[in-house]
């Protein structure tokens, strides 16, 4: 990033929005201005020290993931996003939707649909030789 004020402006206004941002360090640069975007120690304010609402940045150094392995790097990715999307929801004040009726909706049929895509998942990040 060459223009940390201009990203630290837009990351707090973004953080108004619903979307979270990942970024994944490669390589043995300095990542310290990442940290500092990341806000996990002190949180973000723009230049005229409105803090960010809430923090939707999330750092990874790939260099310290590298020996984990891909799942533990998606893992590692995926952590805050979570979290992020409850945050957004209750400074929104959006609760969760009641479960309806339809077949989608019943716990053997959600319980199947997350079979399916845990198995999806699984043959991506471990494909058979």
């Amino acid at each position: 990033i060459n223009d940390i004020a201009n990203t630290s402006d837009a990351i707090v206004d973004a953080a108004e929005l619903p979307f979270s941002i990942v970024i994944v360090g490669v390589g043995a640069a300095d990542f310290s201005s990442m940290k500092q975007l990341d806000g996990n120690e002190t949180r973000l304010c723009n230049t005229k020290g409105k803090p960010a609402p809430r923090d939707i940045v999330h750092f990874v150094p790939m260099r310290e993931m590298a020996s984990k392995g891909a799942q533990e790097l998606a893992k590692e990715v995926l952590r805050e996003i979570p979290g992020s999307v409850v945050e957004y929801c209750a400074m929104k004040g959006i609760t969760p939707a009641q479960l309806d009726s339809s077949e989608d909706a019943k716990p053997n049929s959600l319980r199947e649909n997350l079979e399916k895509r845990q198995g999806s998942f699984a043959e991506v990040t471990n494909p058979r030789k």
